[in-house]
């Protein structure tokens, strides 16, 4: 039984709780090179060379961030803002920790 203040995962029968990390990201496409341009607040801002349309721009971040991070491609999946430069990402595989230190190095 968990105490307060602790996280209950959801979980459907068979399936694994995620362990995923949540990160804000500023995305900017159109960008005339693809990279981390910094810290916005909570988020951190990526310049996407390509355009915003058709997914190409989404599929491009966490393509990119898949990269920088050195996880598959799987690992990384825009779950919310598809459609807005204000973006949440699910990233598998490290800590917070890890994504924060790589994405600033």
């Amino acid at each position: 039984m968990p105490r307060d203040g602790q996280a209950v995962p959801a979980v459907c029968a068979g399936a694994k709780p995620s362990t995923a990390v949540r990160l804000k990201i500023k995305a900017v496409p159109n960008s005339p090179e693809t990279g981390i341009a910094g810290r916005l607040g909570d988020a951190w801002k990526v310049r996407i060379q390509a355009p915003p349309e058709d997914g190409k721009a989404n599929k491009a971040l966490e393509e990119y961030l898949a990269k920088k991070l050195s996880l598959p491609r799987s690992a990384v999946t825009v779950i919310a803002g598809a459609a807005s430069r204000e973006k949440m990402v699910a990233i598998e595989g490290l800590p917070i920790e890890g994504i924060e230190a790589r994405l600033a190095g």
